[in-house]
């Protein structure tokens, strides 16, 4: 389970091992949106982009999902799926500061950097399991917590996802 604040801090975005998404309400004291993710596994992590307008979730199932949550039918028809880059299961997620970059770290010790407008680009080669990722506000180095200690990576020496 983990949870994550909006950065106005009155929503907070909640992901659980029974794959569930739910979103609470801080003003109102609810949960707003309660539902299945369609994951096919664990949903291990989430994170709000600065806007409010997009939550991703990671899972173990080796994917991320994008859910606009200004788009009214994300409740219906589901999180756009991202599926490329991780043969592992997928520990953490975030965004940078803008929005525009996406980061993700896998158990197969891969980190996943996805421009959110075209692409996605892959390090590999992490001595142990990714389990979070962070982007700095200058969007230049990616923080990287293995099992034991922090790496740091620059963003220009990602490489282009191929599969």
């Amino acid at each position: 389970t983990r949870c994550r604040f909006d950065s106005q801090s009155q929503r907070v975005a909640s992901v659980s091992a029974d794959r569930s998404l739910k979103l609470w309400d801080l003003l109102a004291l609810k949960t707003t949106v309660s539902l299945d993710s369609n994951h096919g596994n664990v949903v291990s992590d989430c994170c709000f982009a600065s806007s409010g307008r997009f939550v991703c979730t990671a899972s173990w199932d080796k994917t991320l999902k994008l859910w606009d949550l200004q788009a009214g039918g994300f409740q219906t028809h589901g999180g756009t799926t991202l599926q490329r880059g991780h043969k592992g299961s997928v520990s953490s997620c975030s965004f940078s500061a803008d929005a525009d970059l996406l980061v993700s770290g896998s158990y197969d010790r891969t980190v996943a950097l996805w421009d959110t407008s075209c692409c996605c680009f892959l390090s590999q080669g992490h001595s142990d399991w990714v389990t979070d990722v962070l982007v700095s506000a200058d969007r230049k180095l990616v923080a990287v917590t293995l099992f034991e200690f922090i790496a740091f990576e620059n963003v220009c020496q990602f490489q282009f996802c191929t599969s």
